[in-house]
């Protein structure tokens, strides 16, 4: 759990960074913050399909939180796809648990219309960017379709579906936060619950390695 500890302390040090826009700080502390979801992941022994999937999404999500810093087009694409390679791993991982023909289609409705909703309310002040947003919110849609049925769908252990639901929904809500600041108003309430969201959600799934 020390790596956990650090990481709160690293999170804290990111908000203060963004909170003064202090460019030098923020490279300090989000790569820190990153590097300890991943050390948690490592300490946890990865050994099964699902954990060696975990563990290359947040590899994903690690190289998409360093592109992020670079305030740039360029490199913001560049973080989306890596992002995207990795909720894209997650959904193997969680369907390594549960098949995809096994995916409640109640669940997709209520998750999709909740995409939907949130899409469509973006679409406007997306620009150029519309079908790259829209591919994004597909995957994380599936993403957390899925990582919903390893709760309800399978009998694994409880402590790792609470851990899969959770984690994966706090990085769902966490990446809304990233599309309202970059394309509806940059905020810094935006970063104060979209990325203590983002820093919980991952480490609950690099702790939800090694249990199956």
């Amino acid at each position: 759990m020390i790596f956990v500890i650090l990481g709160f302390f690293a999170l804290a040090g990111l908000l203060y960074s963004e909170y003064t826009h202090h460019k030098r700080l923020k490279w300090i502390f989000k790569p820190a913050a990153s590097v300890l979801f991943l050390a948690t992941a490592v300490s946890r022994g990865p050994a099964s399909t699902y954990d060696w999937l975990i563990l290359g999404g947040l590899v994903a999500g690690f190289l998409g939180d360093v592109f992020l810093i670079v305030e740039h087009q360029r490199w913001f694409l560049a973080g989306l796809v890596v992002f995207l390679l990795g909720h894209i791993l997650y959904v193997f991982a969680f369907n390594s648990q549960v098949g995809f023909a096994e995916l409640s289609p109640v669940l997709l409705i209520a998750i999709a219309f909740l995409s939907a909703a949130f899409y469509g309310w973006l679409s406007p002040h997306l620009g150029e960017m519309r079908m790259p947003v829209f591919a994004y919110v597909l995957v994380i849609t599936a993403m957390v379709w899925s990582a919903w049925a390893v709760y309800f769908e399978t009998d694994t252990k409880e402590e790792f579906r609470r851990l899969v639901i959770v984690g994966a929904t706090c990085f769902y809500a966490s990446d809304m936060a990233v599309a309202i600041d970059r394309f509806v108003q940059p905020k810094f309430k935006n970063a104060f619950w979209g990325l203590p969201l983002y820093y919980a959600g991952q480490f609950m799934l690099a702790l939800s390695i090694g249990i199956i």
